[in-house]
Formats: C-alpha cells, sequence, structure tokens
C-alpha cells in the first residue's frame, strides 16, 4: 500500500514535471512566418532608429537615439518589401529606390556634411520559413554609422529577434 501510494505521487509529480517544462518551451518554439513578418520586421528596425521603440528579443536600444530628435530626415532604402509597404509613421522618414538613394550617397561629401539627413539602407540577407535575415547600415554623418544583423522569427509571443552589430565608425 505505501509503495502503491509513494508510486501514485511519483507519477503525478513527473507528468506536472512534463507539463511546465513542455508549457515554457513552447515560448522558445519558432513557429513558420506569416506573410506580414517581412514587412513587419523592416518596420520594426526603423521604429528602433527613428522612434527609440524596442526590438522584442532584442534588449538593446539605437545607440544615437538621443541625437534622432535632431535629424530632419531619414532617407530610406529596402527593396527586400514592396514599394508600397509602409515603413514608418514619421513623416521625416521618406523612402526612395536604390538608385536614388545612391545617387544622395555620391552627392554627400565631407565638405557638405550631411545636412541632418540620416541614411539607412535595409538588405536581405536570407530567408526560410522561420526566420528572416537583415543586414542594414545607418549613416548618419562622415564618421557616424553603424551596421547590423538582425533574425527575425516568429514564437507564440509573435514576431522577435536576435541581433548584433557588425560595424561602427
Amino acid at each position: 500500500m505505501k509503495y502503491a501510494l509513494r508510486h501514485r505521487w511519483a507519477c503525478v509529480l513527473i507528468t506536472l514535471g512534463v507539463v511546465v517544462v513542455s508549457g515554457v518551451s513552447a515560448f522558445f518554439w519558432r513557429l513558420p512566418l506569416l506573410e506580414n513578418d517581412k514587412p513587419d520586421a523592416v518596420r520594426k528596425l526603423v521604429a528602433w532608429i527613428v522612434e527609440d521603440a524596442t526590438i522584442p528579443g532584442f534588449g538593446e536600444r539605437y545607440p544615437d537615439a538621443k541625437f534622432v530628435p535632431d535629424r530632419k530626415r531619414f532617407l530610406f532604402t529596402c527593396d527586400t518589401i514592396p514599394n508600397e509597404a509602409s515603413v514608418s509613421y514619421d513623416p521625416r522618414v521618406v523612402r526612395v529606390t536604390p538608385k536614388d538613394f545612391e545617387a544622395a550617397m555620391d552627392d554627400v561629401g565631407l565638405e557638405t556634411g550631411f545636412g541632418g539627413t540620416v541614411y539607412i539602407g535595409v538588405a536581405l540577407v536570407s530567408e526560410n520559413e522561420k526566420e528572416i535575415v537583415l543586414e542594414f547600415a545607418i549613416i548618419s554623418g562622415p564618421l557616424g554609422g553603424h551596421g547590423y544583423r538582425f533574425t527575425f522569427y516568429r514564437t507564440v509571443q509573435g514576431l522577435r529577434a536576435s541581433g548584433k552589430m557588425l560595424w561602427v565608425s
């Protein structure tokens, strides 16, 4: 009788442990991406820079966030998402074609400065059914810029990202 009671409690505790571990691990499972996750990932990157928003899963703030309110314009290019996809509600964000972006960058010289414009270029590195890898460069002055790589993925908590800085100038 004593053995049977101990055996039942052991089974109950093991079952409870399996349920708890399964429930917690579900938060880390990567789910298939949705159709609108790629534009959402780009919007999250732009908001991280322009609006000092956070990117779920990535704990860092944009390093030059304190200078963003003084910037007059953000020239943005990305051929990863459709042209009609909105990237920001901030009127300072102007989306241009990659060709116009290159032309604008060529017109900027060390003598003329950047005139309060920040240049943001986003490129798709890779994608599969469970993740999108984006690299982007933020150039805000002759000696001011950052390069990052973000991997976006979906969990039960929504679209999340891990990221790392690639370069700084």
